[in-house]
């Protein structure tokens, strides 16, 4: 059972992952920072939600089906908002195409709020009140972790990465003695 456990649970968190997809590592590093990213998330819901079997085979896969449509809707917002960061560098821009992207980036934002509330709605059913309001909470929580390891792991990596090497300070010429 606990094998079952721990499969519903890596499947539920493969949902998690898709929104991490600013990770810009490449190769192994992506690797292993998606499995820290990946050991976080399920540690954390295991941790907080403290999920029976029966629960976790109900939750994971409306988890996954949650952030699948986050994910699309964090992808809009991103080309929303390069889309207005071009406008803001523009010489001329429309204040119609401003309020366009400005009008679209807010209902985004409403989509956010109703989907995350219709998540929360179908698993209330199986999860305790108690339970119920941690996972609002790490659904808020997580993906500002997640940031948060991203931003870690690039500053390590910019301490590795080899600096060119600067030139040794010079000495101040000796003088000779008469």
């Amino acid at each position: 059972m606990i094998v079952l456990l721990r499969y519903v649970v890596i499947l539920g968190v493969g949902g998690w992952l898709a929104f991490s997809g600013a990770l810009f590592a490449q190769g192994e590093e992506r690797d292993r920072l998606r499995d820290r990213v990946e050991t976080v998330i399920i540690g954390k819901f295991s941790e907080s939600l403290n999920l029976t079997p029966e629960q976790a085979e109900k939750f994971f896969p409306r988890l996954r089906q949650y952030n699948a449509s986050m994910e699309e809707i964090q992808r809009e917002q991103r080309e929303l908002r390069a889309n207005l960061d071009e406008l803001s560098d523009a010489r001329e821009s429309s204040p119609e195409e401003v309020d366009r992207l400005l009008d679209r980036f807010s209902e985004n934002q409403r989509r956010m709020v109703t989907l995350k509330r219709g998540f929360l709605g179908e698993v209330s059913p199986f999860l305790s009140p108690q339970q119920l309001s941690r996972c609002s909470i790490l659904m808020d929580e997580i993906p500002q972790r997640v940031r948060e390891m991203i931003r870690e792991r690039r500053d390590l990596l910019r301490e590795d990465r080899p600096r060119a090497r600067q030139p040794a300070p010079r000495r101040p010429a000796s003088r000779s003695r008469r």
